[in-house]
């Protein structure tokens, strides 16, 4: 399982660089993506085999990705930094009230704090429409994944599972296709 995620993030990086595809348009893009790669694939590996989101992880990439817009604050308006920081404290209040609101109804835990720190990440990272899209993807992603486990019988009704690796292969995809959509 680690070779597969390391490898998808992998080529998916290299597709990147290769193409010149990076969601923010700053010199230090390539290095910044390949921080975030790195962030991403330990984030999943952590959360499939602990069903554990690392939380000094996610303060590192954000700290990480406000370094960098500050570092090429002249490359880019201001109102763009004002976007990613928007983004990353909505994304987190929207899923932590989100998790709320679905244990109160269902009275299980579906998502995890740790899942709106990484939407928090993701809203860093990409900005509002950004994450957006990738929470789209992820949970889209994700509740493919659910059905058809549950119709091959590898999930059972209401059995847990990570939910990081879908956000951050959907985060990973805004960063390079985002553009795009």
């Amino acid at each position: 399982m680690n070779n597969t995620i390391i490898a998808i993030h992998g080529l998916l990086y290299l597709y990147s660089i290769y193409n010149n595809l990076n969601y923010i348009e700053i010199s230090l893009a390539p290095q910044a993506h390949l921080i975030l790669t790195i962030l991403l694939i330990k984030i999943s590996i952590k959360d499939i085999y602990h069903m554990k989101i690392d939380s000094n992880l996610i303060r590192f990439g954000i700290i990480i990705i406000i370094f960098f817009l500050f570092l090429c604050r002249k490359e880019i308006d201001n109102s763009l930094i004002l976007n990613h920081l928007t983004a990353s404290i909505s994304a987190y209040f929207l899923l932590k009230w989100l998790t709320i609101l679905l244990e109160k109804f269902t009275r299980k835990t579906l998502l995890g704090f740790g899942d709106a720190e990484l939407a928090s990440l993701g809203g860093a990272w990409l900005g509002i429409e950004g994450v957006l899209m990738g929470m789209s993807i992820a949970f889209l992603s994700a509740g493919i994944f659910a059905g058809v486990a549950k119709i091959i019988g590898k999930l059972k009704p209401w059995e847990p599972y990570p939910f990081a690796p879908f956000i951050c292969f959907a985060l990973e995809i805004i960063w390079i296709f985002g553009k795009f959509f």
